[in-house]
């Protein structure tokens, strides 16, 4: 087998074990938004197997690792996959995992509600029957996560099942999914913009949770997770970045969206201006080539140690600059405060009707 076909593999391989560790993410003992925050990984996953396995195919047919039978089978398993997951699921990857883009506010609640137990098995045995089948190459090993167990979750931590939700209100766009929870509704595009930064916000917000609960890793699951969640947040951080600054062909940023006579307006830009070049460039390239997409161009062992150069706590504490600086801007405006109540607990209120969404097991 030649070094670039083994190259594919390894990336095949890395893709496989990160769903492997997504899937069993789905029986932790954390809250349903939680499973979906993390569970978005998988789809990032699903869309490079289906990029990636192809074109190994191909590889392995031409240097006669196995026979026509053999590649048009894979063939087939990837067309089955390739049909669940282009014709639905491939908005999941790309309106709320790999990036935070506009989606109305009915579609992103019926997408949201998606990532589901019945979803996510269907998309993990499809492409699992891919694995199987390129496995079937004499000599060909995929490395799996045989010492999976339960993690242990502080009961305090922010995604753990013991905690009760108190009724709170919620500014993301995202609140209507949430039990318990009084939640706002967007009236204008640069409203709608700052809920979605508020999304972005809440997704940090577990992608840390999940990354203090997998510190120091014990086994092999663990460090996967540590991983994910690590990739996630960067995937995260770019989005707000992007959300906040940057406009594109899908949306203008909330700079954009607001004006000059916006008291938060000179703060934000402010940040804009003095926004750390050098740790954004690291965070968007890991996102780029490991957390958003696979690099086919670089040996994965490259990337993880580009990866583990990183100083994690620089990136955690430039993300806390982010949304602390987005805060900061909310509160100098009246038309802006109210995305600063978030997550707050409402006093007075036993409990609030039960939102109209699906559970992750339904």
């Amino acid at each position: 087998m030649n070094a670039d076909t083994m190259d594919d593999l390894n990336r095949l391989n890395t893709c496989f074990v990160f769903m492997d560790a997504a899937y069993l993410f789905r029986d932790e003992q954390v809250t349903d938004h939680c499973k979906r925050t993390i569970l978005r990984f998988l789809f990032i996953q699903i869309d490079n197997i289906l990029k990636l396995a192809g074109r190994a195919k191909n590889k392995l047919l031409n240097e006669h690792l196995i026979t026509k039978a053999d590649e048009e089978r894979i063939k087939q398993l990837i067309g089955v996959l390739a049909k669940s997951y282009d014709h639905a699921y491939v908005t999941i990857r790309d309106k709320i995992a790999a990036h935070s883009q506009p989606l109305d506010l009915i579609s992103l609640l019926n997408w949201w509600s998606d990532i589901d137990q019945t979803t996510i098995a269907i998309l993990y045995e499809d492409a699992k029957k891919i694995q199987t089948a390129l496995a079937s190459v004499k000599g060909l090993q995929f490395q799996g996560i045989p010492d999976y167990s339960r993690l242990s979750i502080p009961n305090d931590s922010p995604i753990s099942l013991a905690l009760n939700p108190v009724p709170s209100f919620s500014s993301d766009r995202l609140g209507l999914s949430k039990p318990n929870t009084v939640s706002m509704i967007a009236c204008h595009p640069s409203q709608e913009k700052a809920q979605t930064i508020l999304s972005i916000i809440d997704f940090l917000g577990i992608d840390f949770a999940l990354t203090a609960t997998t510190n120091n890793p014990a086994t092999n699951y663990q460090k996967w997770l540590f991983d994910i969640g690590w990739l996630l947040a960067m995937v995260d951080i770019c989005a707000l970045i992007d959300n906040l600054f940057h406009d594109n062909q899908y949306d203008q940023s909330l700079l954009s969206h607001w004006t000059p006579d916006m008291a938060g307006y000179e703060t934000l830009s402010i940040f804009d201006k003095n926004r750390d070049a050098a740790i954004e460039r690291k965070i968007r390239d890991i996102r780029n080539t490991l957390g958003a997409h696979l690099d086919r161009s670089r040996k994965v062992s490259d990337v993880f140690a580009q990866l583990n150069s990183i100083d994690l706590a620089s990136v955690h504490r430039y993300a806390c600059h982010l949304v602390n600086s987005f805060f900061d801007a909310c509160r100098k405006d009246i038309r802006t405060r109210i995305f600063c109540i978030q997550n707050v607990p409402i006093n007075g209120v036993i409990s609030v009707q039960s939102n109209d969404y699906k559970p992750f097991e339904a």
